[in-house]
């Protein structure tokens, strides 16, 4: 069951997906070449906003929407250099998306 957001995520949510698809899309056939950790490191980024999209409550959504890899997608590549910039993609991507969709934290939170 999704995480009940305003309007205001709900809007932020249409926005950020194209971002996801173009990322997709540009990043295909990425286990290909580790000479581009671009690449690598923008495929990280996607499947860490789809990471937090699915913690938000969205997997259904997301996955009616977009075929996403599976979670050991880079199995075998973690140590190194390509790989390490795809897990820095997905931890970047998946803290941004937290910061301008997920739940608001207050000062008192901490």
């Amino acid at each position: 069951m999704p995480v009940s957001l305003g309007p205001e995520q709900e809007d932020m949510l249409q926005r950020l997906f194209p971002i996801l698809q173009r990322l997709y899309s540009e990043t295909e056939g990425f286990l290909y070449h580790p000479e581009n950790q671009q690449h690598w490191y923008n495929r990280g980024y996607a499947n860490g906003m789809v990471a937090a999209l699915v913690e938000l409550g969205y997997a259904d959504w997301v996955g009616q929407r977009l075929a996403v890899d599976a979670d050991d997608v880079i199995a075998g590549h973690e140590a190194l250099a390509w790989g390490q910039a795809y897990r820095h993609g997905v931890e970047m991507g998946h803290k941004e998306t937290y910061e301008v969709i997920g739940p608001k934290q207050s000062a008192n939170d901490d």
